[in-house]
């Protein structure tokens, strides 16, 4: 009877410690090329499918992702949501160039990243 209970006990251990991000998020710094300034530029991996990212919140709103620009449209548009699949990288633009913070807010809860 000890030894179903301690093996009940590892098996939801286990599984309530698998808090694992359906995202893997990087980012690098940039140069313009024409006003010289730094910048951060976020690489964002789905690591599960259908993953859909509603906003990213970076240095605790200190900072904000850039908005994309539509070529066909000339118009500005918001760069979340989007949806993921699994392998699936994305890249976008932000308005700092050092990232302590990053919290992903997505359908199936907020995941926080620090570096």
């Amino acid at each position: 009877m000890k030894k179903i209970i301690f093996l009940f006990c590892f098996i939801f251990v286990s599984f309530s410690s698998a808090n694992d991000t359906p995202l893997r998020l990087s980012y690098y710094t940039q140069q313009d090329a024409i006003f010289h300034v730094n910048f951060a530029i976020l690489e964002i991996t789905a690591l599960d499918n259908n993953v859909i990212i509603k906003d990213i919140i970076l240095n605790r709103g200190n900072c904000k992702v850039n908005q994309l620009a539509d070529t066909f449209s000339r118009k500005m548009r918001k760069p979340f949501p989007v949806k993921l699949n699994y392998g699936t990288t994305i890249k976008r633009g932000t308005s700092c160039s050092k990232i302590l913070e990053a919290e992903v807010v997505t359908e199936n809860g907020n995941y926080t990243f620090n570096w």
